[in-house]
């Protein structure tokens, strides 16, 4: 690996990027603006600030983010490596919107989207509470160790659970604002009980698109930072919750001035390790981790239906680990899942040429995503709502973008088939079905 370089440049760079990134969401559609801001959100956190902490402190104990891959350069030039991958990458992603936002520059906005056009809104509203109390089966199945229950109910409950906070409505605001309120609570309950990250996130992001569609964006922006507080009071309570002690460990550790305010960076940083997998598939080099032909496998397996009653198999992010980061991180331990995301598997895949490709395939889901779940029609926008309802967006690159449309297939089908059953109710009432 060339160790030649800086991390300040590349790091300016990938900053750089990123806020154009954030300027040019402010440009979009609400729903495709929310998922390109959040998602540079992610990646400021693992590109900017998390290279940023491992610069200043140059960390030597594994509890406060030293990599010993990156420690042997000081944090210097191995570091800038790492971050010229990642400024390719943001490069690569930050040219698809700029091109998107050129050629649609003259087009209309688009109609009213079935989320929040009152006609067609409670279509939506009744698909995602019964899957929402699918996904409630699924949940209890994982509270007792049921697998056939988990897996065949589950993946409903956080698609269902999101939808309706983005779009139930009643006739009385403050009505509205208490069973929304509810739902948040009841949604982060699970996600403290399950200590997921990705179940804290969402909630949160259902209700920003929420207030976004709304049009009052002098409210969405003190909000948007509440909630954004709010996230990160979430993940230093997860993190315990799990077993992981980063916060009070740095901090009993810390001999500086406010070692709470470190263990707490440490613990959140800690959460976003994209940089991580961007370094495991620089220590492995380019083009090396699988053939083109395994890939397409792959991607092929990662769509295809198992069943609940199949035999649990390594996830994405366990075969990453296994495959990639301990090839050259000694003593890893195996089961730990990693996300990899599209800069960190391109590279391991073709080089360069592959994190161009990751990042572009990315974008271009990104906007679609964002664009279907603005769409007036009730089943593109469930479809849409796998993919923005959950952190592949944010955290994967193809691999995970071909299990979330597996998931997004099963959801939509099951959402047709409710929808169905609604309109035939709806049309023996006397009522026409949009």
């Amino acid at each position: 690996m060339d160790v030649s370089t800086s991390p300040m440049i590349p790091l300016l760079l990938v900053a750089a990027a990123l806020i154009a990134q954030l300027l040019l969401a402010r440009k979009l559609v609400p729903a495709l603006g929310l998922l390109i801001g959040t998602q540079a959100i992610f990646w400021t956190l693992a590109f900017v600030l998390r290279p940023m902490y491992l610069m200043t402190f140059k960390p030597v104990l594994i509890p406060e983010l030293a990599d010993r891959r990156l420690m042997w350069t000081h944090y210097d030039s191995a570091l800038g490596q790492v971050l010229w991958l990642c400024f390719v990458g943001q490069i690569a992603y930050l040219a698809v919107l700029v091109f998107f936002h050129w050629g649609t520059r003259n087009r209309q906005r688009p109609a009213t989207p079935a989320i929040t056009d009152i006609g067609r809104s409670h279509e939506v509203v009744l698909v995602a509470l019964i899957l929402w109390a699918a996904g409630w089966i699924g949940r209890i199945g994982a509270a007792l160790h049921l697998q056939s229950m988990d897996s065949a109910f589950r993946i409903f409950g956080t698609v269902g659970g999101a939808l309706l906070i983005a779009t139930v409505r009643t006739k009385r605001p403050v009505s509205a604002m208490w069973v929304v309120g509810s739902l948040v609570v009841i949604e982060e309950s699970w996600a403290f009980y399950y200590g997921s990250k990705a179940a804290m996130v969402i909630p949160l992001l259902a209700l920003c698109l929420r207030w976004l569609l709304a049009d009052k964006p002098g409210a969405f922006g003190r909000r948007a930072v509440a909630l954004g507080l709010l996230a990160i009071v979430g993940f230093l309570v997860i993190q315990p919750m799990r077993g992981i002690s980063t916060a009070e460990r740095v901090a009993s550790a810390s001999d500086g001035e406010h070692p709470e305010i470190k263990g707490a960076a440490v613990s959140v940083l800690e959460r976003f390790d994209g940089l991580s997998a961007v370094t495991d598939a620089a220590f492995l080099g380019p083009a090396i981790w699988m053939s083109g032909g395994e890939f397409v496998t792959r991607i092929i397996l990662n769509m295809t239906p198992t069943g609940p009653i199949a035999a649990k198999s390594l996830s994405i992010g366990q075969q990453w680990t296994q495959e990639v980061r301990a090839e050259s991180n000694a003593n890893q331990v195996m089961d730990v899942p990693l996300a990899a995301g599209p800069t960190a598997e391109g590279f391991a895949l073709a080089g360069l040429p592959g994190i161009i490709l990751e990042n572009c395939a990315l974008a271009l889901a990104t906007i679609a995503v964002g664009c279907a779940l603005q769409s007036r029609k009730t089943i593109p926008t469930i479809f849409a709502a796998t993919f923005a309802f959950s952190t592949v967006l944010f955290e994967q690159g193809i691999l995970g973008l071909a299990a979330t449309t597996n998931k997004a297939l099963q959801i939509a089908v099951c959402g047709f088939i409710i929808l169905m059953f609604i309109r035939s109710a709806d049309s023996k009432n006397g009522k026409v079905a949009a």
